[in-house]
């Protein structure tokens, strides 16, 4: 007490704690007369932490505020998507907070430390909660003539969609003119058989992903049956050309009787008739 015989003396101490003071008036021979006040001294609450930002995947994330040292510390929130939150403990700073729902709208919490009549001090933290990614499909696998193919993988609902590749023939250059895009054009400079894998990603939560397996296939080459023939019998051998790209097959267009390949795959096959006369033989590549 700086000043006993003040009343509206200074008091002041080097502890925080509670005080007990007595008030004395006296005079004299008199008895005195006295009042008891109680002085409480809180200790002010130092800066705080409120956490780092996180991304969690659900609607449920684990706060990692710093403990109240000195007085009370609270959750609230400030900002993000309506409705109420629920907080396992609002005083704990390690509390489970459960939010209505999941949105790209982040949410921030306040924690807010008071000790008394003495300024209360508070950090934020925000935080996004994201939903799982639905299952999603590739589309079908393709047998395409050609360098390039529209895909058909089911729309991303939730969240984003990616197209990547997953095996490609050696020194191909394929490409999608957009890879977000689930009907994007896929294109390459080689002939063979492509890998693609769709994937629905968002934020932290587990993707989901499908495959598809597209092979571009060369156009044949163009067929050459051989030289019109006549023979004398019922049998003969034929001459057309081998393709270096695809295969070919004979079959009978017309004629009065039955031809017989002894193979209709072969372009040098040997074939035989049961009857004379003009027959119309067709070697087809592809």
């Amino acid at each position: 007490v700086l000043n006993v015989s003040d009343p509206l003396t200074q008091f002041q101490s080097d502890s925080f704690g509670v005080y007990q003071l007595e008030w004395i008036a006296s005079n004299g021979v008199c008895p005195t007369s006295s009042d008891t006040v109680e002085i409480v001294l809180n200790k002010p609450a130092t800066s705080t932490f409120a956490g780092p930002d996180q991304n969690v995947c659900g609607i449920s994330a684990i706060l990692n505020a710093d403990s109240a040292e000195n007085g009370i510390g609270i959750w609230s929130k400030i900002s993000g998507p309506g409705g109420a939150v629920l907080y396992s403990d609002p005083n704990d700073p390690h509390a489970t907070v459960t939010v209505p729902l999941s949105s790209p709208q982040p949410y921030v919490f306040r924690w807010t430390i008071s000790n008394s009549n003495c300024p209360s001090v508070s950090d934020e933290v925000q935080i996004t909660f994201y939903d799982s990614p639905q299952a999603v499909t590739a589309g079908p696998d393709q047998d395409v003539c050609g360098l390039s193919t529209a895909l058909n993988a089911s729309i991303v609902p939730i969240g984003l969609g990616a197209w990547s590749i997953a095996s490609s023939p050696n020194g191909s250059n394929p490409a999608f003119t957009n890879s977000a895009d689930p009907t994007t054009l896929f294109l390459s400079d080689s002939f063979g058989t492509y890998q693609l894998v769709w994937t629905a990603s968002n934020g932290p939560c587990p993707e989901t992903k499908d495959t598809v397996e597209i092979i571009f296939n060369e156009n044949p080459e163009l067929p050459n049956a051989g030289i019109d023939q006549g023979i004398c019998g019922l049998s003969t051998v034929l001459d057309a050309n081998i393709p270096s790209v695809g295969s070919g097959y004979w079959t009978q267009i017309s004629g009065p009787g039955t031809i017989v390949f002894n193979d209709t795959t072969n372009a040098k096959a040997s074939i035989t008739s049961n009857s004379f006369g003009a027959f119309t033989l067709e070697w087809k590549t592809s």
